[in-house]
């Protein structure tokens, strides 16, 4: 199956402890919750939740090489990628390590068709520019 993120825990004003997992960083978390699965851990080894993820397309967009070798900059988020992460990366970048953009899933209407551009260094961060790119 995948490997599970960190499991975090809110507490509701009720006093409730809450799981949740984060997958990938961005201004706005999307809340899946897979069926009615209650247990969040065990949601990745349950075959619609993998499939949903393994459908994702993305791509690191934004690497910050203090934490991850700027060569992972452009590379797309694959198993291939996972296992490539060295030692202390978390494989969804939660603690800045990279930022990616997802292009293609089962939440869009259709893929977002992208190329890959040049890879440069900003302000201490690098950087991989991504273009839409016209059908055809």
């Amino acid at each position: 199956m995948i490997r599970a993120p960190e499991t975090r825990y809110a507490r509701a004003a009720d006093g409730i402890h809450v799981g949740y997992q984060v997958v990938g960083s961005g201004p706005v978390d999307l809340v899946f919750v897979p069926y009615d699965y209650s247990n969040i851990e065990a949601a990745c080894d349950f075959p619609p939740f993998v499939s949903f993820v393994r459908a994702l397309a993305s791509i690191l967009t934004c690497v910050d090489p203090r934490r991850l070798d700027a060569s992972f900059a452009g590379r797309d988020f694959d198993e291939s990628l996972l296992r490539d992460l060295p030692e202390g990366v978390d494989p969804c970048g939660e603690n800045g390590e990279f930022h990616t953009l997802v292009f293609e899933g089962p939440i869009f209407a259709g893929p977002i068709r992208v190329e890959v551009g040049e890879v440069v260094t900003r302000e201490g961060f690098v950087f991989c520019d991504v273009f839409t790119r016209s059908e055809g």
